[in-house]
């Protein structure tokens, strides 16, 4: 597991991390805790979040990035996003 956190101003503002599961395979790794704090959204942090973390999933040799969403209303932001990238 390797996390990651945006600070500004001494405040956690945004959290991405990368992590394996057993079943998982060589080239493969998950995408956890991604989330941007409400009150920063819709100024690129979320796409910039993502970027760092597919770059570091390709520093780790990883080809394949997945992850876990719910879909409703709540999540239709970062649905978007991932769909989008």
């Amino acid at each position: 597991m390797q996390y990651w956190i945006v600070v500004k101003y001494h405040k956690v503002i945004a959290i991405t991390g990368l992590y394996t599961q057993a079943e998982d395979n060589e080239n493969e790794c998950w995408l956890g805790w991604f989330c941007v704090d409400r009150r920063y959204r819709k100024n690129k942090i979320g796409q910039k979040l993502l970027d760092f973390s597919l770059q570091k999933a390709k520093e780790l040799n990883k080809e394949v990035l997945k992850l876990y969403t719910y879909n409703s209303d709540k999540y239709k932001p970062a649905i978007k996003l991932y769909e989008k990238n």
